[in-house]
């Protein structure tokens, strides 16, 4: 060519393992420079600025986009999601060229009148883990335990992790801005859960220093309480000491060497972390767990939750085409979970539907939080609230309506209304814990911690109840009363059939708190005294069932809060 005009930078990419058939090629660049620099390609190919990411075009590119994505996995084993994670999706898993695409640049000149040289290729892939593109955060499995605070804390603080272009992490360390710190205050609070508020709002002084990561462009941010450290000088200093100790245990410059995850079984972690599908009836004889139900839908989720399931198909009782699948699952769920208070679902736990992978059957899927998610961690804690329901259903004797005075009297004796979370006709968030609302309270009952709400009340009553072998139903309504403010008069209460016929039971009503558990709530008629201004929902039971049970004009077909 007489003249070149333009070069043309394209990316080739194939897929893992490709030998021949060529997946894409991309123009990143039309430049007359004769070198191009990957961090001046960003804004053309990232949604927005992110100082957390560096060469995010090569992770674009480069990165598979199948289900042994490096990065997702790691999440996915780390995490443990929701997400389907198969064994045989990471046997290859540890990174490497091997493991993401094949990747080449491919440069051609132009004359600007249609001519072009010949292409110039440069294969790229073993260049890959020497090239930075985000700061890793997924790290906990290689970080450790963050100390408390000392020149521990500034040791890990100091260090930081980059996921390079082929998946692998490479430690480094954090360079700080000193000049460029800021503080700001972090609030911890004793909630006053007799009286509503708080009893100790301490504060404490932050450091928040920028700084970028070693060998990168990245830039990022540590936080760290001034309790040791008052001063921006002696925090420095602070950071110079752990650095000549980190240089003493780890010498070297720059990215160090990538770090070995390779003995990890991935293949068995996976395996590990695989929740699988749940299709039938769980058997639950062994434990003696009894699963209530208005239907049988009702009842084979209550099983499976009970069971520890989290994905269920179920498709032998809702059609894939059925019309309102979503809202029929969603009803015989909140049923589920509110009759069954061994799930501990009923208010921490949420639903989706979504097809089987391999097909349009419907299957639910529970997400119940990080501590009860994995079958496991959720047994244990299950056969744990299983072994005091026992305990204290043994301890009732057997005529039903002595059982049901005691169950009433323990649960007043073992825990107190938790008014830190319910003040002021609002439900305090920042007041809420694990057990407030649910049947995991009995864990701690009679300790300094057994501090719960009408809801949890009620669904310990509940377990209780259903242990014993007596019909009765976790109910939520409004009370009517003209000194109870509207957003107030959410509540969660229990009705019971002895053999007499159905009354109610307001645990929550009948503890005073300073004194002996009162009666005036105990198995009483739903028209006698204050029980008879309240509504009934039809958020735990369907209206035909509860319609059954109270006078029908007491029923009202919107839900209502319960605390």
């Amino acid at each position: 060519m007489e003249r070149v005009d333009k070069y043309q930078v394209f990316v080739q990419k194939k897929e893992k393992g490709a030998s021949s058939a060529t997946q894409a090629i991309s123009l990143i660049d039309n430049t007359d420079e004769t070198s191009i620099n990957s961090k001046s390609l960003e804004q053309s190919t990232l949604m927005f600025d992110d100082n957390d990411s560096q060469n995010g075009l090569f992770g674009d590119l480069v990165m598979g986009d199948t289900a042994d994505d490096i990065e997702g996995a790691r999440m996915d084993l780390q995490y443990a999601s929701m997400g389907d994670v198969e064994a045989d999706e990471v046997k290859t898993y540890y990174p490497g060229p091997d493991t993401v695409r094949n990747m080449s640049f491919l440069v051609r000149a132009t004359d600007g009148n249609g001519g072009y040289s010949p292409y110039a290729m440069l294969r790229v892939n073993d260049l890959l883990s020497q090239i930075p593109i985000r700061v890793s955060l997924h790290t906990g499995n290689l970080r450790g335990k963050k100390p408390e605070g000392g020149i521990e804390l500034l040791k890990y603080e100091a260090v930081g992790y980059v996921n390079m272009a082929d998946g692998t992490i490479r430690k480094t360390r954090r360079m700080f801005d000193f000049d460029k710190a800021t503080t700001s205050t972090r609030i911890s609070i004793q909630f006053d859960r007799e009286n509503g508020g708080y009893k100790n709002r301490k504060e404490t002084l932050i450091w928040e220093v920028p700084c970028t990561i070693k060998g990168t462009a990245m830039q990022d941010k540590v936080s760290i309480p001034a309790t040791d450290y008052p001063t921006i000088d002696a925090l420095k200093k602070g950071f110079d000491e752990a650095d000549s100790q980190l240089d003493k245990e780890n010498p070297g410059t720059g990215l160090l060497p990538v770090v070995d995850d390779s003995d990890v079984d991935w293949e068995q972690l996976a395996k590990d972390m695989a929740v699988e599908t749940a299709t039938t009836m769980p058997d639950l004889s062994s434990v003696g767990i009894k699963v209530k139900g208005t239907d049988e839908l009702v009842k084979y989720l209550g099983a499976n939750l009970l069971a520890g399931n989290r994905r269920i198909n179920v498709a032998h009782y809702v059609g894939a085409q059925d019309a309102d699948q979503s809202g029929t699952l969603q009803r015989a769920f909140q049923e589920a979970v509110a009759q069954n208070p061994l799930t501990f679902c009923a208010y921490t736990c949420s639903m989706t539907v979504r097809p089987d992978g391999d097909g349009n059957e419907p299957v639910v899927e529970v997400f119940a939080g990080m501590k009860l998610q994995k079958k496991e961690d959720y047994l244990k804690e299950r056969d744990k609230v299983l072994g005091v329901v026992n305990a204290w259903v043994k301890e009732a004797g057997t005529n039903p309506k002595d059982q049901v005075a005691y169950f009433h009297n323990k649960i007043i004796d073992s825990f107190r209304y938790d008014h830190a979370v319910f003040k002021d006709g609002k439900s305090n968030r920042l007041a809420e814990t694990e057990y407030t609302a649910s049947a995991l309270a009995l864990e701690v009952a009679g300790t300094d911690d057994a501090y719960i709400v009408c809801s949890g009340y009620a669904q310990v009553m509940q377990a209780l109840l259903n242990q014993a072998g007596i019909e009765s139903w976790y109910v939520t309504g409004n009370v009517i009363d003209p000194t109870i403010p509207a957003d107030n008069s959410g509540h969660a209460w229990n009705v019971v059939n002895t053999g007499e016929g159905w009354t109610a039971v307001d645990v929550t009503w009948d503890d005073s708190e300073d004194g002996p558990a009162q009666t005036e709530f105990l198995m009483v008629p739903f028209d006698q005294g204050r029980m008879a201004n309240r509504t009934y929902d039809t958020d735990s039971l369907p209206a035909n069932v509860i319609s059954g049970i109270v006078p029908e004009r007491m029923v009202r077909a919107d839900d209502g809060s319960s605390f």
